[in-house]
């Protein structure tokens, strides 16, 4: 009869049979401690469609993100009007046309990270650039609209 320590150190050379390793933790001949197998959780299958309808989207997510980079360098031309007929907070105008600037490259960023996140955990990530598509505008929007309240008429 095999103990626990001859179980042991022969177990690099062949495991022991179910019944030996019941005896040598002290139960009955033939009585198995392993014969309860735990079945791994079933991995969840990659959905084909969502991967390329998501890689798409962040694709044209990253083109919108540098069309607006583009445009908010137009703001500059708010200030066209300042000083003729025109008083102009120009502290606003800037702070309104770096919002442009950086706040859809954040937020595409994000949204690109939280993506590929969500796409390894198998799960459905086509939503996220498009949310980020609508944050990104919605950004652009509140820094052009931060942009325009520099700028009061006389």
């Amino acid at each position: 009869m095999p103990t626990l320590r001859s179980a042991l150190l022969t177990s690099w050379q062949q495991p022991p049979p179910l019944s030996d390793f019941g005896q040598a933790c002290g139960g009955a001949p033939g009585e198995g401690r392993m014969s309860e197998v735990v079945a791994a959780p079933a991995k969840r299958p990659v959905v084909v469609w969502d991967l390329v309808l998501t890689i798409v989207l962040l694709v044209l997510m990253a083109g919108l993100a540098f069309v607006l980079l583009f445009f908010s360098f137009f703001l500059a031309f708010a200030s066209d009007s300042c000083g003729a007929s025109s008083a102009c907070d120009y502290d606003r105008m800037g702070t309104g046309m770096l919002l442009a600037m950086i706040l859809p490259i954040v937020v595409a960023a994000i949204a690109l990270i939280a993506a590929v996140v969500v796409l390894v955990l198998k799960r459905i990530a086509f939503w996220i650039p498009i949310a980020g598509m609508v944050l990104m505008v919605g950004a652009f929007a509140l820094g052009a609209a931060l942009t325009a309240s520099g700028v009061q008429p006389a």
